[in-house]
């Protein structure tokens, strides 16, 4: 360790603290990372900039609520919609905190019964990193703070930065007495945050049984069946096939491919959305006969116009549901390559998804069915070769993400930071930094839903959105925790790392800690964030447009739900994780952050909890999915945090004296061992056999596993009912 600590200071002559002091001339090797991202180094005068920050934050915070308390007044559907459509019983008092209280005395059986297991989860990854946050701040910043304050030698004051008087930023280079402190101090946040995310985990696995033990018949013992292979390709030789292994099969189903019953349906689909619309607006006119709305392109009456085409197209799509009838009793043909088996009992459905078929891993390929609700039909109809290739395309434009990154954040960082704002400057120049970064990432999730809605085929909406926490969690810890590090570029950043790997700790080292300011703004900026979601700005301005055409529940049936590339659990799940892993890397450094974080969540928790519950509708249920995910980003951030830690003490902790350095390095493995029993260890996705005898009477639901467009007869309307 000796040698390594040796060969390193001869190779790299510049410390932490020259890397400081050069920011005030210009020569910081971050400067790049500031330049493209708005990402300012911890400086003098920061102090000042954060109170303003921070206390126009929270005005902000305020005034928030208070036009959120006008909005439930004025717009009670769309505040209240879970509470006077009966899903939700328990009642909000008409207070100015009447809603917060109603969350907070939520528990979590609840969260379950009335927004699903996905976001009662959610809201327990709040609890969690509030908990953790307080478990690490509190010591941290009531102990330590005063420590570095009275005791650090100093270092912050030397270049006036009162901000990092009460962290690590104030220790003198080569401390004795408070870097073997600190290396003590990564080892007991290493095990702080993995005893949490292991409790959790155990609670989630207790949670997900309940879960699975609720869903209801036909989904619970329900298969999916993907990669059949052509021989089977029809209901009568796929049932055969399976009752060769099981005596009770209920129902088979294939996904049928009919190009021009689709089309037909979707016209249909339109035809019914503009009657309805034209309907509407002669209505508004009083049923005027002078006023008949016309339509746009031939200026005909749009009533008697649309009303034809539903009647054409009705017939026309009836006529090919019985070509297709006819046709789906022939192997192949309209008989796609995935299929639904519906077992009798649960033994028997965990039964077959665990049974291995054939030797080709391309066939055969077996999974708990998801909710009919859920299913995107026309992505079940891709074929292998075409999805490979969209998939190729896909991954490459999602790519291409990360290099668009520099020249878009610059463009926007410094046309923020060119607006001048009088009196409010020095709250602006805490916020305006931040702006490229916080709108390039924003609109990240709208474009990774745009890329995999076109380009991927995902059998759910659900798996959709699971794939977009995994892209954009990666995306916020590339471009938000480690944007310093990155520097010029994530290209040339993974091409340094790719060659020299064993340098990854010093890279971290010499470029995160100086950063920390920022990263204290950035947490107080989502508190903003989250008053703006709790407002639901932008769906109460939707319902406040239609209903000056429809009725109260129609027009707030149109304005839902929430946008789900931003809004939706992938999104969230992806924030909520990336914002904690800040607080686990950054907040030894500086313990305030700890601080901040525990506020943060503990506002998620609420104004959440009433949103998920009171406001917004119930979604798709994956059990729990997004949540496991979350525990495993979390993991990571702890990794980072332990690799940055190590190269902090090897830059920094006297020459002879690596004791911090040797915790670093032991909580890193106990981090990376823990991983991997997380991935391991539990066994969640499907109920364990012993539960799954005991189901033998579970409850029924009216969903069934048929396509939208096979139903004879049926309206826009009618086919979403198929699946409710």
């Amino acid at each position: 360790m000796l040698q390594l600590s040796n060969a390193i200071e001869q190779e790299n002559e510049t410390s932490l603290v020259g890397l400081v002091r050069e920011e005030s001339t210009g020569k910081n090797q971050t400067d790049t990372a500031t330049q493209y991202a708005g990402v300012k180094v911890n400086a003098k005068g920061d102090l000042d900039s954060f109170i303003s920050g921070t206390l126009t934050n929270i005005v902000l915070v305020f005034i928030l609520v208070v036009i959120f308390r006008q909005g439930m007044q004025r717009y009670p559907m769309m505040y209240l919609h879970g509470f006077r459509s009966g899903r939700v019983t328990a009642a909000v008092e008409d207070t100015f905190l009447g809603w917060a209280r109603a969350s907070a005395k939520m528990g979590f059986d609840d969260h379950v019964k009335y927004c699903g297991l996905d976001q009662a989860m959610l809201l327990q990854y709040a609890v969690m990193a509030t908990k953790i946050a307080l478990y690490i701040g509190l010591p941290l910043f009531c102990i330590m703070s005063p420590v570095y304050l009275l005791y650090g030698d100093g270092e912050a004051k030397q270049r006036g930065d009162r901000l990092s008087y009460i962290s690590m930023g104030n220790i003198k280079e080569g401390s004795t007495i408070l870097y073997p402190i600190n290396g003590l101090i990564t080892l007991y946040v290493t095990w702080t945050v993995r005893r949490e995310v292991f409790n959790a985990m155990e609670f989630f696995c207790r949670a997900r049984i309940k879960w699975l033990r609720n869903i209801p018949s036909p989904q619970s013992t329900t298969v999916m069946v993907e990669g059949i292979p052509g021989q089977y390709q029809s209901k009568e030789t796929l049932e055969r096939y399976f009752a060769k292994f099981f005596n009770d099969i209920q129902d088979v189903r294939i996904v049928k491919i009919i190009p021009g019953l689709e089309d037909a349906v979707g016209t249909l689909e339109d035809a019914e959305k503009n009657l309805a619309k034209a309907e509407a607006e002669w209505a508004q006119e009083g049923n005027d006969p002078k006023k008949r709305p016309v339509t746009r392109l031939y200026r005909k009456d749009a009533i008697e116009y649309y009303t034809g085409v539903i009647q054409e197209y009705t017939d026309t799509a009836n006529k090919l549901r019985a070509e297709a009838q006819s046709a789906s009793s022939k192997v192949g043909g309209v008989n796609g390559t995935v299929g639904f088996v519906t077992f009798q009992n649960l033994f028997d459905a965990n039964t077959a998804i665990s049974q291995t078929y054939s030797a080709n891993k391309n066939y055969w390929i077996m999974s708990q069915a998801p909710a009919p609700a859920d299913l995107v039909w026309a992505d079940l109809k891709v074929g292998e070769e075409r999805a490979t290739i969209k998939s190729f395309v896909g991954y490459s434009l999602a790519t291409s993400l990360y290099m668009c990154f520099t020249p878009v954040c610059i463009g926007i960082t410094n046309l923020a930071s060119s607006v001048p704002m009088g009196p409010l400057q020095a709250s602006w120049d805490a916020y305006a930094p931040t702006f490229g970064l916080l709108i390039f990432l924003n609109f990240t999730p709208t474009v990774l839903v745009l890329i995999f809605n076109y380009m991927f085929h995902f059998k759910s909406k659900l798996v959709a959105q699971a794939e977009v926490q995994h892209w954009y969690f990666w995306f916020l810890f590339f471009f938000v925790i480690m944007v310093t590090a990155i520097g010029q570029g994530f290209k040339d950043f993974a091409s340094a790392v790719s060659e020299h790997p064993l340098d990854l700790p010093l890279i971290l080292a010499d470029k995160m800690p100086v950063a920390t300011h920022y990263y204290l703004h950035y947490i107080a900026v989502q508190w903003m964030s989250h008053g703006m979601e709790l407002t639901r700005y932008i769906y109460v301005f939707k319902y406040w447009t239609f209903s000056k055409l429809y009725e109260e529940e129609t027009a707030r049936s149109m304005s839902e739900p929430e946008d789900q590339d931003y809004y939706g659990i992938g999104s969230r799940s992806a924030r909520f994780s990336a914002v904690f892993s800040i607080c686990v890397i950054f907040g030894t450094l500086s313990p305030l952050l700890n601080i901040l974080t525990a506020a943060n969540f503990a506002m998620c928790r609420i104004m959440f909890g009433y949103l998920l519950v009171w406001a917004e509708g119930k979604k798709g249920d994956s059990g729990g999915v997004f949540f496991v995910n979350q525990l495993k980003h979390t993991l990571f951030g702890l990794v980072a945090y332990n690799l940055l830690m190590v190269g902090v003490f090897l830059r920094r902790e006297a020459a002879d004296n690596k004791f911090a350095a040797v915790c670093g390095v032991l909580a890193l493995i106990y981090t990376c061992r823990s991983i991997r029993q997380l991935m391991n260890d539990f066994q969640w996705k499907t109920l364990p056999a012993e539960e799954a005898i005991d189901q033998e009477h579970h409850s029924q639901s009216t969903e069934k596993y048929i396509q939208p467009e096979l139903i004879a007869n049926a309206t826009s309307m009618d086919s979403e009912k198929v699946s409710k």
